[in-house]
């Protein structure tokens, strides 16, 4: 797993709610407080003074810290245990009331609880598992629950629990705090915490500064090898996977204990020699490029995919880039070697994707597919080994295993006699006549996909046979593609209403960003300014994905979240605030918000 954390950010992890501000004491009435935690554990744990609970001493005058169970934070500690130093850490969670703690069974608010400037962590091992303590410097923590301030926009670090919040999110979060702060008669705990968030917020540029610096330097050391030194050939993994399973054993407690090496003779028959392995080709033939767009854990996850599998799946968000990807996979720009399908949602058998025979001449009149076949079959006949690759755009708009069944059973036979394609009558006559084309096993098939209402879900038959990979894009990363440079203040604002609108799947896409970059281009023509473009692209593009239900409680939540945002970041917006006000309107007289 990946630790992405871009140099200036800060981490984030969420923390039960805790009825005496984390200082270290258990919470009175325990087992009719909910915090977070299980009823077993509040009733079995807290409510007879048991201290094992991981958040107690988040806010401890003596000293604070946070617990990260093995679950959550070896991914990333039990690789690095400083990867975390000197970091800025926000503690979140779910806002608490008195008398019952955490609402049941309405939806949350997140409040930011508190913030750490990480100075260490340590491991906590015990016989069943290792947990991390993270420990702030005496005077980098910061307590500020009671000014109940919403937690900002966060996204994955690379694996579970451990989250990011970007630079200027976390300064608009201390601008926040110190207006609520500013307030007549602000709540604090204690009288210390006001001094103490004072002190933070005071030293928290240079603090950010140092984060930066150790950032960079964990991604120095999580940098991974070249590329020729990462492609192995799958036999040789898997082998190598069984050689370390050898030196390890299961021990009772369910823990896997490494072993003392002893040594092994192996056994070779007399006169016998072992057949060198091949390495298996690897789609990937840019993978600066995919690194650079998505990032490693994507290229590796494409890498692994392309070894295993012949069929690989991409799925993402619309916009997200699946197609602009599967095209540029190959070094490949004249597309000699990739073959381009659009599946229709009238597919319904082998013949929609490898042609008919015509009932006239009995001749089989075959499809752009299988001239793409029958021309890496000469390829690989030929001598010419590289990979070649189909892709099938909106690859689930039709059931897959009606129309790609021959595909799908004859690809995974490694035996060349096994690996021919029927196609029946006369044969093609385009290619002398031919009855069945050869699958070659230079072939590649990748599927894009969406996951909506529009769409057939997959079945088991094709995801057995099949990889599947995520791709997503955060819209900083979407604009950088793009080549648009905006303002960190529009960054926010389309960071905030991705954040917003990302549930509905109305996220701000590749595309989004290339129409951005358009408009703007003829914004003298159009006059239009910068944030006017911006304005127009959103209304156009990602408002007019949202579709809102009247009398649904998450859909009034977000309607009141985006006349936040309107009012905020998205000020300058106009179109986008009048329309976000026309859809409140809708919802308060009881209409539905369905825009097309």
């Amino acid at each position: 797993m990946q630790f992405i954390l871009s140099p200036g950010n800060a981490l984030a992890c969420k923390a039960n709610s805790h009825r005496s501000a984390w200082d270290g004491s258990v919470c009175e009435h325990a087992d009719s407080w909910h915090c977070g935690a299980e009823q077993n554990f509040r009733s079995n744990y807290c409510a007879t003074g048991d201290t094992r609970c991981f958040h107690i001493n988040n806010f401890n005058p003596k000293q604070a810290s946070m617990v990260i169970e093995e679950g959550g934070g070896h991914w990333l500690l039990g690789k690095d245990i400083h990867a975390m130093d000197d970091q800025i850490l926000v503690i979140w969670g779910d806002q608490f009331h008195e008398p019952l703690g955490v609402r049941e069974g309405v939806r949350t608010i997140q409040d930011v609880f508190g913030i750490y400037r990480v100075k260490r962590v340590t491991a906590r091992e015990s016989r069943w598992r290792t947990n991390y303590v993270v420990e702030p410097y005496p005077d980098g923590w910061t307590r500020v629950h009671q000014l109940r301030v919403r937690m900002p926009p966060h996204r994955f670090a690379g694996g579970r629990y451990i989250r990011q919040v970007d630079r200027l999110h976390l300064l608009r979060l201390i601008d926040d705090l110190e207006e609520a702060a500013g307030r007549p008669n602000p709540e604090w705990y204690e009288p210390d915490d006001e001094q103490r968030f004072n002190h933070f917020r005071g030293k928290l540029d240079r603090w950010l500064d140092i984060a930066a610096e150790r950032a960079q330097e964990v991604a120095d050391r999580f940098a991974v090898e070249p590329d020729s030194r990462i492609v192995h050939e799958v036999g040789s993994v898997a082998a190598s996977a069984m050689s370390e399973l050898g030196k390890m054993v299961t021990v009772p407690s369910g823990r896997v204990t490494k072993l003392p090496k002893t040594p092994v003779v192996e056994r070779v028959p007399a006169k016998e020699s072992i057949p060198e392995r091949k390495s298996r080709p690897v789609l990937i033939e840019r993978p600066d490029w995919i690194r650079t767009c998505y990032g490693e854990e994507t290229l590796q996850d494409l890498r692994v995919a392309s070894l295993t599998k012949a069929l690989i799946i991409l799925r993402g968000n619309p916009g997200v880039g699946k197609s602009h990807m599967a095209v540029r996979l190959l070094d490949d720009d004249e597309r000699r070697r990739t073959c381009i399908i659009p599946v229709s949602a009238t597919w319904r058998g082998r013949e929609d994707l490898l042609g008919y025979v015509n009932p006239i001449n009995q001749c089989f009149e075959p499809t752009p597919f299988t001239h793409f076949l029958f021309s890496a079959n000469k390829a690989w006949n030929e001598g010419d080994r590289r990979l070649r690759l189909v892709v099938f755009e909106e690859f689930n708009l039709s059931q897959p295993e009606h129309w790609l069944a021959d595909v799908l059973a004859i690809s995974q036979f490694e035996d060349d006699a096994d690996r021919h394609i029927e196609l029946g009558g006369k044969g093609v006559s385009a290619h002398g006549g031919a009855t069945k084309v050869y699958l070659s096993k230079a072939l590649r098939f990748l599927g894009t996909i969406n996951s909506d209402h529009t769409t057939r879900p997959l079945s088991l038959r094709v995801l057995d046979r099949a990889a599947v990979v995520h791709l997503s894009l955060e819209p900083r990363d979407a604009l950088a593609r793009a080549g648009v440079q905006v303002e960190e203040d529009q960054v926010a604002a389309i960071t905030d209403l991705d954040y917003l609108l990302k549930p509905k799947g109305a996220s701000f896409s590749l595309r989004s960003a290339f129409s951005l970059k358009a408009c703007r281009e003829e914004s003298a023509t159009l006059g239009l300014n910068d944030w006017g473009a911006l304005d127009l692209i959103l209304a156009q593009e990602v408002l007019s994905k949202v579709r809102l239900l009247s009398r649904d409680p998450i859909d009034e939540a977000l309607i009141e979240d985006l006349g936040k945002w309107s009012q905020g970041p998205g000020r300058l917006l106009t179109r986008c605030s009048r329309l976000i006000d026309e859809w409140e309107e809708m919802l308060r007289s009881g209409r539905d918000v369905i825009q097309a």
